[in-house]
This record gives structure tokens, C-alpha cells and sequence, in this order.
């Protein structure tokens, strides 16, 4: 049986299946590119879909798009490294199961790791393009209206305030 590659890229399906020919990782690993999901729930779908055994094992790679720095506490694996290095990080790498990638999404759904004023500041984001409005939506001055959106991007592991509109238009 082969490795599974979940991607749209067929260079790197290709290149993965390949270099795994020979691994005692073929049958239990998934590997999945990020970079092919526009969204987390897009990634749990597909999975669902396939209907996985619980031996399977699942690693990540892709770029730096958005689900990818996301899902930086599973230790994704860069695409920008050579295959050898893919294939020496998967073998390394303590791999997730399905059950660990929905509680980690769920968390980020739910958005458990924020704070309540937290999470007003992000619905009121949701509600207003411009972020003085966002800021009086939630009785806050601009100043900490921006610690607070500072303080989401760097518990969601994002980049400033794009990553994070980014993240909400995809998300939710």
C-alpha cells in the first residue's frame, strides 16, 4: 500500500509517494499539503471522507499561508525544503491522528484560546471593515482596540491584521 498524499500539487504528490517507496511509514502515514484547503473545515471534509482507520498517522506540509501557520503546533514541515528533508522530518516528526487535527480545529472554531474581550474584538472585525468603528463597536479605544488584534494574531500564530481578516473571511 502506498502513502497518501492530499494534495493538489502533483509534483510534490509524486515527489512524496516516491521517496516514501521505501519507508516503514507507507501504510499508517497521511500526508497532507495545506496549501491545497482554503479553509480548516475544507481539511476536515476531505478527511471524513476517506473514512480513516485509527493506525493512520497524519503530517503536514505546505508554505506559509494562513492554515499553515495555523496549525503550527502539529509541526507542519515546509515545502521549500528538498524531498530528502520532507522525508527525514515525516520520519522524525511525532505524527497527529485525526482525533488530535478536529480538537485543535475545533479550538480554533470556538475560539477558546481567545479571551472574551478577545473575541468581541474579532466579531466586531467581522462586522466593520474600518477599525476605528470595529473599536467603538466594542467601547474601546483604537490603541486597545490594536493590543487586542495583536494579541489574537499572536495566539493564532498570524500575522497582523490581513492574516488575521484573512482567517476570519475563510473561517467564518
Amino acid at each position: 500500500m502506498a502513502v497518501t498524499v492530499l494534495t493538489n500539487n502533483s509534483y510534490l504528490r509524486i515527489g512524496i509517494k516516491e521517496l516514501m517507496r521505501n519507508s516503514n511509514l507507507m501504510d499508517d502515514v497521511i500526508v497532507l499539503d495545506l496549501d491545497s484547503f482554503n479553509s480548516l473545515y475544507e481539511l476536515i471534509g476531505e478527511l471524513e471522507v476517506l473514512r480513516l482507520p485509527k493506525n493512520k498517522r497524519l503530517t503536514y506540509v505546505g508554505s506559509k499561508s494562513i492554515i499553515f501557520r495555523l496549525m503550527d503546533k502539529l509541526n507542519p514541515i515546509p515545502v521549500s525544503e528538498s524531498l530528502l528533508r520532507i522525508k527525514n522530518d515525516i520520519s522524525a516528526t511525532k505524527l497527529s491522528t485525526f482525533k488530535e487535527l478536529k480538537e485543535m480545529v475545533n479550538q480554533y472554531h470556538q475560539l477558546s484560546l481567545l479571551t472574551v474581550r478577545e473575541r468581541q474584538c474579532l466579531h466586531a472585525l467581522c462586522q466593520e471593515e474600518n477599525i476605528l468603528r470595529s473599536a467603538k463597536l466594542t467601547n474601546m479605544t483604537e490603541k486597545t482596540f490594536y493590543t487586542m488584534v495583536r494579541n489574537v494574531t499572536s495566539k493564532l500564530n498570524l500575522q497582523g491584521l490581513l492574516q488575521l481578516r484573512v482567517f476570519l473571511s475563510k473561517e467564518f
